[in-house]
């Protein structure tokens, strides 16, 4: 314990076993090296100023003054806390990590708030207890490896770095801001400390290990307005989630805002969307989109659109719980239509009729199992950027069916707001949850399903032919056919319209059957590569014995055409009715044997977008009902 006086730099060398100092060193603008495999503890209220470096071997700091001051520079070794208690340098010594090394971890160790400078990425190891490095640490390239089964901790301090990965152990935050240029990788505990972590990097970036971090608060602020975060876990944000420039895909997973009914989160919003699922925890009423928005969003070749979903309860549902919503890549369709008598509410006094249906998709709201779902009302605002082609906002409205059930419009209609290009449809009193999406009167021709899908016998051969009302960013389609329903082959290929309102018919005619019944599905590809399949139909037409088969559609806004292939000639009444189970329209046909067709002249008299064809014999048989789609007139 005798005290050391140093008279010039030093350097000490331990070859093997421990050199222990426990007297105070000092020296003014002295330094002092540790070198060699052995070990050198430090124990004394040291007062030499030069700075402390460790090139081998270990260092055991086991004195709030140990390291003296001036700077600690690790160049390789380990360190460690054999004092028998947690020690915090006092000094608060700057620090230079020129080496990854290890904290063996007998005793907890604060390094004080000197800042840390480091020259390349590093791996630190805490083997056990904490390693504190209360420092600030800004070095946006290079990036820290947490390893080893203890705890690293950094204090309240910014810390700015690339990459941060824990690997193994446990890595408590900065208190402040910990801001990642990269990426986040956690394969280990990662504690929040009430600090914000920040994504900030000119490049896209993911959230990724096994293990999903749980924010205090989380921001992003991306170089690019395109530049996105990818989630392979669910990490939860507790208190507040910062969107000021930037995207979160978050893939099969989630990012959730709130962690209990008693902790709901916020959200600070600027841009930026959630392309995915988002949770957002709700109890009791609220306003605004701190509280109410899901900032979702729908990539569409290779952009984004704002899919927005803003909820605020104006009675509070009994039990509060949390609420998941996504918006699904897939057709409406036409359930439940036409919905009539919707108020206009930019001309007083008039109404509309729900005809068509977004064809872009539709948002999913899931809430969590006997809470908010069952009770509450709420009003609810959609908003839909570049659905095609709406022209008038004030005939559209906000569509709600429950689990499968038809499309309805639910509680109060609320005037829209917006433009024809990012329009917003709002109901008050809603109640329950399920799928929501954009209904819209005849001036609004959203894209729809295809108007039919047949196949019709001619002299052995099978004529395929169909029809689409309207076609957005379509690239071909390519004729499939199979001999079991099941594999499917390419037998045609026909370049598609494009992006077009109008009525388009196509055919193809199939000679070379293998099969004496033959399955069809039409794939419809995308300017994108994207592309779904059409229900299969199934042709006879390679048989000796041929069979009556029919082809409906709507040739015109007035028009509807049937195309047979009858063994016999017969009489046939066409009755057409409205989706309210009303008869508009009748007439009766003869049509001869072998290859018929016939034009029906409606006259206008279907008023509705969908109607119901049936077609029935002489003696009464009922031998085809098929809905179409009547596109509207110009």
């Amino acid at each position: 314990t005798g005290a050391v006086t140093m008279n010039a730099s030093r350097q000490i060398t331990t070859s093997a076993s421990t050199l222990t100092l426990g007297g105070i060193i000092s020296g003014s603008n002295f330094s002092l090296t540790k070198l060699g495999t052995g070990t050198l503890t430090l124990a004394g209220a040291n007062t030499f100023s030069g700075g402390t470096s460790l090139s081998a071997g270990q260092l055991n700091i086991n004195h709030a003054t140990a390291l003296g001051t001036g700077t600690f520079t690790i160049a390789g070794g380990s360190i460690d806390n054999t004092s028998g208690s947690s020690i915090t340098l006092s000094n608060n010594n700057t620090q230079n990590w020129n080496s990854d090394f290890t904290f063996i971890g007998t005793n907890a160790l604060n390094m004080g708030t000197g800042t840390v400078t480091i020259n390349a990425s590093r791996q630190i190891t805490t083997s056990a207890s904490t390693l504190t490095a209360g420092g600030s640490i800004n070095h946006n390239t290079l990036s820290l490896t947490k390893a080893g089964a203890g705890t690293l901790a950094f204090g309240a301090n910014a810390v700015t770095l690339k990459d941060l990965t824990i690997s193994a152990g446990a890595l408590t935050a900065t208190s402040g801001n910990l801001s990642l240029a990269g990426n986040l990788t956690n394969n280990g505990t990662f504690t929040h400390n009430n600090g914000t972590v920040l994504f900030n990097g000119a490049i896209n970036q993911t959230i990724s290990g096994t293990n999903a971090p749980a924010f205090y608060n989380l921001a992003l602020n991306t170089t690019n307005a395109t530049d996105k975060v990818t989630l392979s876990n669910s990490p939860s944000v507790q208190n507040t989630l910062t969107m000021t420039k930037g995207n979160i895909y978050t893939g099969t997973n989630l990012i959730e805002l709130g962690t209990s009914t008693s902790t709901l989160g916020t959200l600070s919003y600027t841009s930026g969307y959630v392309v995915g699922k988002m949770r957002r925890w709700f109890n009791g009423t609220n306003s605004g989109t701190t509280t109410g928005l899901f900032p979702i969003g729908q990539e569409v070749l290779s952009s984004l659109k704002n899919r927005h979903y803003l909820i605020e309860f104006s009675s509070a549902p009994t039990t509060g719980g949390y609420l998941d919503i996504n918006f699904m890549n897939e057709r409406m369709y036409f359930s439940g239509l036409p919905i009539v008598g919707i108020p206009n509410t930019c001309v007083g006094g008039t109404t509309f009729d729900v005809t068509t249906t977004a064809d872009q998709g539709y948002w999913i709201a899931t809430p969590q199992g006997g809470t908010i779902g069952q009770s509450g009302n709420y009003t609810l605002s959609l908003t839909g950027q570049d659905l095609v082609t709406i022209t008038d906002i004030c005939q559209l409205t906000l569509l709600k069916r429950v689990n499968g059930s038809p499309w309805a419009a639910p509680g109060s209609q609320l005037a829209p707001t917006g433009t024809t290009s990012m329009p917003t449809v709002s109901r008050s009193l809603i109640s329950g949850f399920s799928n929501f999406g954009f209904g819209g009167g005849s001036p609004n021709v959203l894209p729809v399903e295809l108007a039919y899908f047949n196949a019709a016998c001619t002299d052995g051969n099978t004529a395929i032919s169909w029809s689409t009302a309207s076609e957005l960013n379509s690239k071909e389609f390519l004729v499939e056919s199979s001999s079991n329903g099941v594999q499917f082959e390419t037998i045609a290929t026909l370049a598609a319209a494009g992006t077009t309102t109008a009525v388009h018919n196509y055919t193809y005619l199939d000679k070379q059957q293998k099969s004496d019944k033959t399955y069809y599905r039409l794939k419809t590809v995308d300017l994108d590569g994207t592309f779904e399949y059409s229900n299969i139909i199934a042709s006879n037409c390679g048989t000796t014995e041929t069979k009556n088969t029919f082809s409906i559609y709507a040739s015109s806004s007035q028009e509807i055409t049937i195309q047979a292939q009858l063994n016999s000639t017969d009489i046939y009444t066409i009755e057409v009715f409205d989706m309210n189970g009303s008869k508009v329209f009748g007439e009766t046909k003869k049509l001869e044997k072998g290859s018929s067709i016939c034009m029906l002249n409606t006259n206008k008299k279907i008023p509705n977008a969908v109607c119901i064809v049936r077609v029935s014999n002489s003696q009464g048989e009922n031998v085809l009902s098929k809905k179409i789609w009547m596109p509207k007139s110009l």
